[in-house]
């Protein structure tokens, strides 16, 4: 693999036809997100309403800023945004996934990608960060798979995404939640029964381009718990044990 520099705050990195960008928390604060301090006066509750809309509208102008550099970035790997295939999108808080889903869908309108969306403590790595972006890319052809209606099959798209694209050899799965496809709601059981069931689906939507499971080459599991992470991580090994034959596993 190689690295080199983007525009507008992104580092990008190639490997075997594949562009590796990332839009880190430290230029996300540093993007031009414009005064959206609350105005002071008015009851508690309506100074604690203007605070969450001066929030959301920070973090979505930080989305933008990303994505207006991004053309850019990717010109400067080879890469055009009609290539992307995968964006992970990491936000300060998921209180602003409504905002952010609707800019996002504006901005990336030409674009269908697999998408994950996030929660993570960016202000720990920059003060002020509310939105980071990972984006990888890759030469044509690139294939899509999209799932728009409730079925038994697999979860509805919740945003503005594909459950899947394909490229160079290699299926990008959305991220999953371990949602029962005809309720789209939340499986009983807890983190576990959740993991084994968001597992199930992406073995689905891989089998829906005729993709298998049995080369795996990354698997990412996000918790909300540490207290979880210990029976996750088993219904994750056990899931590529069974799918990898015992061996092969990332």
């Amino acid at each position: 693999g190689g690295g080199g520099g983007g525009g507008g705050g992104w580092a990008h990195a190639a490997s075997a036809g594949i562009c590796r960008l990332v839009f880190p928390p430290s230029s996300a604060a540093a993007a031009a997100s414009g005064p959206f301090a609350a105005e002071a006066g008015g009851t508690a509750e309506g100074r604690a309403e203007a605070d969450a809309r001066a929030e959301a509208e920070a973090a979505v102008a930080q989305l933008r800023a990303a994505v207006a550099a991004l053309p850019a970035a990717l010109s400067a790997a080879g890469r055009s945004l009609s290539e992307v295939l995968y964006v992970r999108l990491y936000v300060s808080d998921l209180a602003h996934y409504r905002a952010l889903n609707v800019a996002y869908a504006s901005l990336m309108r030409s674009t269908p990608a697999a998408r994950a969306c996030v929660q993570l403590p960016l202000h720990e790595a920059a003060a002020g960060a509310r939105v980071a972006l990972e984006v990888l890319a890759a030469a044509p052809p690139k294939r899509l798979l999209r799932v728009c209606s409730l079925s038994e099959w697999a979860p509805r798209m919740i945003g503005p995404y594909c459950q899947l694209t394909a490229a160079a050899g290699v299926g990008n799965v959305a991220g999953q939640l371990g949602l029962v496809p005809t309720t789209m709601a939340l499986v009983e059981g807890g983190a576990l029964a959740q993991a084994r069931l968001a597992l199930r689906h992406s073995e689905a939507v891989l089998s829906g381009l005729g993709l298998g499971t049995r080369r795996p080459l990354s698997l990412i599991a996000y918790v909300v718990r540490e207290s979880d992470v210990v029976q996750v991580h088993a219904a994750c090994h056990a899931w590529l044990w069974r799918r990898c034959g015992g061996g092969g596993a990332p």
